[in-house]
């Protein structure tokens, strides 16, 4: 099989288990389970920063001779899926970061 092939659906795998943890990482987000939710974030990024790296790798590996190099349509695809997650799990941080921030707003007035 063809690198730039086998690569792409590397990515896509491992582009998949981001996602899949993202949103595992959502539903602990949905029942107030922060330590959860951090964890599955965590494992996300290590899925997602793994098959950004495999991404830069071929395109390092192939930038001086791009040209004349056939197209690969599950590239594209790889690329897709992998800037697609890449959003979801930073609107996830994202999310994260506000439940916190109103939890611990909603325990302060509590107090008073």
């Amino acid at each position: 099989m063809n690198k730039i092939v086998e690569t792409s659906f590397d990515i896509i795998f491992s582009a998949g288990e981001a996602r899949t943890e993202c949103e595992k990482a959502l539903n602990a987000l949905e029942e107030f389970d922060f330590k959860e939710a951090e964890d599955c974030m965590k494992k996300a990024h290590d899925h997602i920063v793994k098959a950004h790296t495999l991404h830069t790798e071929i395109i390092q590996q192939n930038m001086d001779s791009m040209e004349g190099q056939p197209y690969y349509m599950i590239f594209a695809h790889a690329q897709d899926t992998l800037m697609t997650i890449n959003s979801e799990i930073l609107i996830a941080k994202h999310l994260l970061k506000i439940s916190k921030a109103l939890i611990s707003k909603i325990e302060s007035l509590e107090i008073e």
